[in-house]
């Protein structure tokens, strides 16, 4: 994601933050880890913008969870978009 679309670059260069967004990073094993990014610019008392500021949040037991409700041959970007995954009765009710 960094090399090709880096989330706090595009909040620096629009002034919007990204909230939550799904993607994965490399660990030194080369195992693929599940985050969240989200971002955001640090402005001065004027209002000029000195920085900006980005977090990641790991969703490996999340990830771990919905593949206990859902087994099957879904991505993880399916969380984001639950209209994508096959309702469950008695799990999520609509």
């Amino acid at each position: 994601m960094c090399e090709s679309e880096c989330a706090l670059r595009c909040t620096l260069g629009s002034g919007r933050p990204v909230i939550g967004r799904a993607c994965y990073i490399i660990d030194a094993e080369g195992g693929r880890i599940p985050i969240s990014i989200s971002t955001a610019v640090l402005r001065d008392s004027n209002g000029q913008v000195i920085g900006g500021a980005e977090t990641f949040r790991d969703l490996s037991e999340s990830e771990s969870r919905t593949w206990e409700i859902f087994p099957g041959p879904f991505s993880f970007s399916a969380i984001n978009h639950p209209h994508t995954i096959p309702h469950k009765p008695g799990v999520f009710p609509r």
